[in-house]
């Protein structure tokens, strides 16, 4: 078979040819991208900021909801504060919850010129209680006398900056016109408006609370301590004296009890009045107090009654505390004293020591009170101890005795006229607690 190659019979497939390849060509070219439209590109941004204000509101939100769970918690806890340790440490916590601060310093006024660190966050701990300045080093007098939330610009030298208290804002803590103290915050997150009203409202609350706080403790002191001598009552001298006499069994040491009596006080009152003779309590209790140890507890035992809780003291320690006290009181100089029988204001006093004289609070003060009968009944103005029923240790002013003359040979640095060791071994009580 041949083929034709002529020309009328070539070109018809060499054009078809030329076509597929054209053909093939175009459709393996890459498509160009398509250029957005303008009203795409503005859509895109703003569905970007529409998200990013849903996300910020969404936050607000969130905060608001927190605040609202909070915040009634904060005023419950504010309420039931018994005390002012306990008012400004839930203000220290409300308001880092509240209001996500870097740092929170709350001040109580000491003096009319001093403030006090006492609780906060952000800073060193051992800062509080410990971190004392005046209203002018902190720079607040201004802001003191505003009674507003006032930014705080710290100098560049402060007594904040070096101890490492960031603060930005402050507030004072008022109750009608006693200044309470000062709240300091650094760093609080949320809309600045709400802030400052939170702290506003945080601080009245915290002058109210510490108000109360300051009226329990008036009334705490009221209950426990005579309103003549400011001593601690009888009440206070029970409930420390079953505690001291528990730890006494439990730790095996010695616990004494010194009753002490005035001397025909009875005569005092009747040859005086009875506005004399309540200075001349109030004398004695200062003398008593004056040469008695911090750790023991000098309390009214009622009329012209006193006693001293002398802990740690053994039978032999306990005379010479009170042979102390008994001296004083004999070489003080009392109104009027020179018209009592002696010539002078006089003492008994009653000795017994736990547990070699006793085991209870109950036969601890019979056996202290037989032995100030003892004293009475022999003379008065001297110290007896109790050692039982038969026998009883007199203890008298002697030049002989190195217990009664010249200076007592016991440890003069644990009382409260001398300097104290570091390692005394009598534990501290704090009075009224």
């Amino acid at each position: 078979m041949s083929v034709d190659l002529s020309p009328h019979a070539v070109l018809p497939l060499a054009i078809g040819a030329l076509i597929g390849a054209i053909a093939v060509a175009v459709l393996r070219r890459p498509k160009p991208p398509e250029l957005e439209s303008p009203q795409r590109k503005v859509g895109e941004i703003e569905v970007a900021r529409l998200r990013s204000e849903l996300a910020r509101s969404d936050a607000r939100y969130q905060r608001q909801i927190e605040f609202f769970i909070n915040f009634p918690e904060l005023v419950k806890a504010l309420t039931a504060a018994m005390s002012y340790d306990q008012v400004t440490a839930t203000c220290s916590r409300g308001i880092s919850a509240l209001l996500q601060t870097h740092c929170v310093a709350i001040w109580l006024a000491k003096s009319p010129t001093q403030l006090q660190l006492v609780d906060g966050a952000g800073f060193a701990p051992q800062l509080r209680g410990e971190l004392l300045c005046t209203i002018a080093e902190l720079g607040v007098r201004p802001l003191l006398s505003q009674r507003a939330v006032l930014p705080y610009d710290q100098p560049v030298n402060s007594v904040l900056r070096r101890h490492g208290i960031a603060t930005d804002l402050a507030v004072p803590i008022w109750h009608g016109d006693r200044l309470f103290g000062l709240i300091m915050i650094a760093g609080a997150s949320g809309e600045p408006a709400v802030v400052h009203r939170t702290l506003a409202m945080i601080a009245d609350l915290a002058g109210v609370a510490l108000l109360g706080a300051m009226q329990i403790s008036k009334i705490r002191q009221e209950a426990e301590n005579d309103a003549l001598t400011g001593l601690p009552n009888r009440r206070t001298l029970f409930r420390q004296v079953a505690s001291e006499l528990s730890r006494c069994h439990s730790y095996g040491t010695h616990l004494s009890l010194a009753m002490i009596d005035v001397d025909n006080f009875k005569h005092f009152n009747d040859t005086n009045g009875h506005q004399a003779g309540d200075e001349a309590l109030r004398l004695v209790a200062k003398l008593i107090r004056s040469v008695t140890r911090r750790t023991d507890l000098v309390a009214r035992y009622g009329g012209e009654e006193f006693t001293v809780l002398l802990l740690g003291a053994d039978p032999i320690q306990a005379q010479q505390h009170a042979e102390r006290i008994r001296r004083t009181i004999a070489e003080a100089v009392f109104p009027h004293g020179d018209k009592q029988p002696k010539g002078y204001v006089s003492i008994s006093v009653g000795l017994a020591t736990a547990p070699t004289d006793a085991q209870t609070r109950e036969t601890l003060f019979e056996a202290a009170d037989q032995a100030l009968y003892l004293a009475k009944q022999r003379g008065r103005d001297r110290v007896i101890a109790w050692e039982g029923s038969t026998h009883e240790a007199e203890f008298t002013p002697s030049s002989s005795n190195p217990m009664t003359s010249g200076e007592i040979p016991i440890d003069e640095e644990l009382f409260e006229d001398g300097t104290r060791p570091e390692n005394a071994i009598v534990r501290a009580i704090a009075l009224g607690k």
